[in-house]
Protein backbone atom coordinates (compact mmCIF):
# COMPACT_ATOMS: atom_id res chain seq x y z
CA UNK A 1 0.00 0.00 0.00
CA UNK A 2 1.02 3.64 -0.23
CA UNK A 3 2.28 3.71 3.35
CA UNK A 4 4.59 0.82 2.48
CA UNK A 5 5.92 2.55 -0.64
CA UNK A 6 6.45 5.78 1.31
CA UNK A 7 8.43 3.94 3.99
CA UNK A 8 10.32 2.04 1.29
CA UNK A 9 11.46 5.29 -0.31
CA UNK A 10 12.55 6.73 3.03
CA UNK A 11 14.44 3.55 3.93
CA UNK A 12 16.42 3.77 0.68
CA UNK A 13 17.26 7.40 1.45
CA UNK A 14 18.29 6.62 5.03
CA UNK A 15 20.61 3.79 3.96
CA UNK A 16 22.58 6.09 1.64
CA UNK A 17 24.46 7.33 4.72
CA UNK A 18 26.84 4.39 4.28
CA UNK A 19 28.08 5.76 0.94
CA UNK A 20 27.59 2.50 -0.97
CA UNK A 21 24.93 1.36 -3.49
CA UNK A 22 21.59 0.66 -1.82
CA UNK A 23 19.56 -2.35 -2.94
CA UNK A 24 16.42 -4.01 -1.65
CA UNK A 25 17.54 -7.50 -2.55
CA UNK A 26 14.30 -9.27 -1.65
CA UNK A 27 11.14 -7.11 -1.71
CA UNK A 28 8.99 -10.19 -2.23
CA UNK A 29 8.59 -12.57 -5.14
CA UNK A 30 6.21 -12.36 -8.07
CA UNK A 31 4.71 -15.85 -8.16
CA UNK A 32 0.93 -15.29 -8.01
CA UNK A 33 0.82 -17.17 -4.72
CA UNK A 34 1.98 -20.38 -6.37
CA UNK A 35 4.90 -22.64 -5.61
CA UNK A 36 8.03 -22.47 -7.73
CA UNK A 37 7.15 -25.23 -10.18
CA UNK A 38 6.78 -24.91 -13.94
CA UNK A 39 3.33 -26.51 -13.67
CA UNK A 40 2.10 -23.80 -11.25
CA UNK A 41 -0.21 -26.45 -9.80
CA UNK A 42 0.32 -25.80 -6.13
CA UNK A 43 -0.81 -22.81 -4.10
CA UNK A 44 1.84 -21.70 -1.63
CA UNK A 45 0.86 -18.43 0.01
CA UNK A 46 3.97 -17.36 1.87
CA UNK A 47 4.92 -13.89 3.12
CA UNK A 48 7.65 -13.53 0.51
CA UNK A 49 5.29 -14.71 -2.26
CA UNK A 50 3.47 -11.40 -2.35
CA UNK A 51 4.28 -9.34 -5.43
CA UNK A 52 2.37 -8.90 -8.69
CA UNK A 53 3.30 -6.99 -11.86
CA UNK A 54 1.18 -4.11 -10.55
CA UNK A 55 2.70 -3.90 -7.07
CA UNK A 56 6.22 -4.15 -8.48
CA UNK A 57 5.85 -0.88 -10.43
CA UNK A 58 5.69 1.34 -7.31
CA UNK A 59 8.19 -0.93 -5.57
CA UNK A 60 10.76 -0.33 -8.32
CA UNK A 61 10.07 3.39 -8.75
CA UNK A 62 9.90 4.30 -5.05
CA UNK A 63 13.35 2.73 -4.73
CA UNK A 64 14.70 4.56 -7.80
CA UNK A 65 13.44 7.89 -6.47
CA UNK A 66 15.27 7.10 -3.23
CA UNK A 67 18.53 6.63 -5.10
CA UNK A 68 18.50 2.83 -4.77
CA UNK A 69 17.25 -0.16 -6.67
CA UNK A 70 15.33 -3.41 -6.24
CA UNK A 71 16.01 -6.99 -7.28
CA UNK A 72 13.24 -8.90 -9.06
CA UNK A 73 12.45 -12.50 -8.19
CA UNK A 74 9.78 -14.69 -9.81
CA UNK A 75 9.11 -18.34 -10.72
CA UNK A 76 12.31 -18.55 -12.76
CA UNK A 77 14.46 -17.64 -9.76
CA UNK A 78 14.04 -21.19 -8.46
CA UNK A 79 14.23 -23.13 -11.71
CA UNK A 80 17.46 -25.00 -12.38
CA UNK A 81 16.82 -25.38 -16.10
CA UNK A 82 15.86 -22.77 -18.71
CA UNK A 83 14.59 -19.67 -16.84
CA UNK A 84 13.09 -18.04 -19.94
CA UNK A 85 9.62 -19.68 -19.72
CA UNK A 86 9.20 -18.40 -16.18
CA UNK A 87 10.37 -14.93 -17.14
CA UNK A 88 7.94 -14.83 -20.07
CA UNK A 89 4.97 -15.53 -17.78
CA UNK A 90 4.83 -11.85 -16.79
CA UNK A 91 4.97 -8.33 -18.21
CA UNK A 92 7.47 -7.25 -15.54
CA UNK A 93 10.57 -7.49 -17.80
CA UNK A 94 8.92 -5.04 -20.22
CA UNK A 95 8.26 -2.66 -17.35
CA UNK A 96 11.82 -3.02 -16.11
CA UNK A 97 13.04 -2.05 -19.57
CA UNK A 98 10.86 1.08 -19.43
CA UNK A 99 12.45 2.00 -16.10
CA UNK A 100 15.95 1.24 -17.42
CA UNK A 101 15.54 3.31 -20.57
CA UNK A 102 14.05 6.25 -18.70
CA UNK A 103 16.62 6.28 -15.90
CA UNK A 104 19.66 5.87 -18.14
CA UNK A 105 18.55 8.87 -20.22
CA UNK A 106 19.01 10.96 -17.06
CA UNK A 107 22.30 11.80 -15.29
CA UNK A 108 21.15 9.26 -12.70
CA UNK A 109 24.58 8.69 -11.15
CA UNK A 110 24.73 12.40 -10.22
CA UNK A 111 21.15 12.68 -8.90
CA UNK A 112 20.24 12.53 -5.22
CA UNK A 113 16.98 12.09 -3.32
CA UNK A 114 15.34 15.52 -3.21
CA UNK A 115 11.88 15.01 -1.74
CA UNK A 116 11.85 18.60 -0.47
CA UNK A 117 11.59 19.70 -4.12
CA UNK A 118 8.15 18.13 -4.62
CA UNK A 119 4.85 18.56 -2.80
CA UNK A 120 4.36 15.56 -0.49
CA UNK A 121 0.56 15.27 -1.03
CA UNK A 122 0.54 13.26 2.17
CA UNK A 123 -1.77 10.32 2.63
CA UNK A 124 -2.97 9.97 6.22
CA UNK A 125 -2.85 6.46 7.65
CA UNK A 126 -3.72 5.93 11.33
CA UNK A 127 -3.42 9.70 11.92
CA UNK A 128 0.12 9.83 10.52
CA UNK A 129 1.07 11.52 7.20
CA UNK A 130 2.97 9.56 4.58
CA UNK A 131 4.54 11.24 1.55
CA UNK A 132 3.24 9.91 -1.78
CA UNK A 133 5.35 12.05 -4.15
CA UNK A 134 9.09 11.41 -4.39
CA UNK A 135 11.85 13.29 -6.19
CA UNK A 136 15.36 12.47 -7.36
CA UNK A 137 17.32 15.42 -8.75
CA UNK A 138 20.50 17.02 -9.90
CA UNK A 139 19.45 20.57 -9.09
CA UNK A 140 19.40 22.83 -12.10
CA UNK A 141 19.88 19.92 -14.52
CA UNK A 142 17.35 17.14 -14.09
CA UNK A 143 14.46 16.19 -11.81
CA UNK A 144 12.52 12.92 -11.69
CA UNK A 145 9.28 12.71 -9.73
CA UNK A 146 7.33 9.54 -8.97
CA UNK A 147 3.74 10.19 -7.88
CA UNK A 148 1.67 7.40 -6.36
CA UNK A 149 -1.73 9.09 -6.63
CA UNK A 150 -1.23 11.73 -9.33
CA UNK A 151 -3.37 14.86 -9.18
CA UNK A 152 -1.83 18.28 -8.57
CA UNK A 153 1.93 17.81 -8.15
CA UNK A 154 4.15 20.85 -7.52
CA UNK A 155 7.88 20.63 -8.18
CA UNK A 156 10.25 23.45 -7.25
CA UNK A 157 12.91 23.78 -9.93
CA UNK A 158 16.14 25.75 -9.86
CA UNK A 159 16.42 28.78 -12.11
CA UNK A 160 16.39 27.87 -15.81
CA UNK A 161 14.21 26.43 -18.53
CA UNK A 162 13.23 22.76 -18.60
CA UNK A 163 11.54 20.30 -20.90
CA UNK A 164 8.76 18.57 -18.96
CA UNK A 165 7.59 15.02 -19.64
CA UNK A 166 5.15 12.55 -18.12
CA UNK A 167 5.80 8.80 -18.36
CA UNK A 168 3.38 5.95 -17.77
CA UNK A 169 5.72 3.35 -16.22
CA UNK A 170 3.47 0.47 -17.25
CA UNK A 171 3.14 1.24 -20.95
CA UNK A 172 6.15 3.47 -21.63
CA UNK A 173 3.85 6.11 -23.12
CA UNK A 174 5.40 9.56 -22.85
CA UNK A 175 3.48 12.83 -22.86
CA UNK A 176 5.40 15.98 -23.75
CA UNK A 177 4.36 18.70 -21.28
CA UNK A 178 6.29 21.43 -23.07
CA UNK A 179 8.85 23.83 -21.63
CA UNK A 180 8.60 25.27 -18.13
CA UNK A 181 10.60 27.87 -16.24
CA UNK A 182 12.27 27.42 -12.88
CA UNK A 183 10.43 28.00 -9.64
CA UNK A 184 7.36 26.21 -8.33
CA UNK A 185 5.67 24.42 -11.22
CA UNK A 186 2.40 22.50 -10.82
CA UNK A 187 1.40 19.66 -13.13
CA UNK A 188 -2.01 18.05 -13.10
CA UNK A 189 -0.87 14.44 -13.32
CA UNK A 190 -3.38 12.19 -15.04
CA UNK A 191 -3.45 8.66 -13.66
CA UNK A 192 -1.86 7.01 -10.66
CA UNK A 193 1.73 5.83 -10.26
CA UNK A 194 3.10 8.20 -12.86
CA UNK A 195 6.54 9.65 -13.49
CA UNK A 196 7.48 13.24 -14.30
CA UNK A 197 10.81 14.49 -15.53
CA UNK A 198 12.20 17.98 -15.97
CA UNK A 199 15.38 18.24 -18.05
CA UNK A 200 17.33 21.42 -18.64
CA UNK A 201 16.42 22.75 -22.09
Amino acid sequence: NNRGYSRHNQLMIDLRRFGIPVVNEEPGYEMDGHSATPERDKINYRPWNSQTPDTLVPTFWSAAAGGGYVMWGNFATYWFEDPLPGIKMTVTPERLKILHDFITALPYWEMVPSNDAVSPNDEIVEDKPYRINFCLAKAGEAYMVFSLNGGEVTTTLAKGTYRALQLDPRTGEETDLGQVDGGAHTVSVAGTEQVLSFRKA
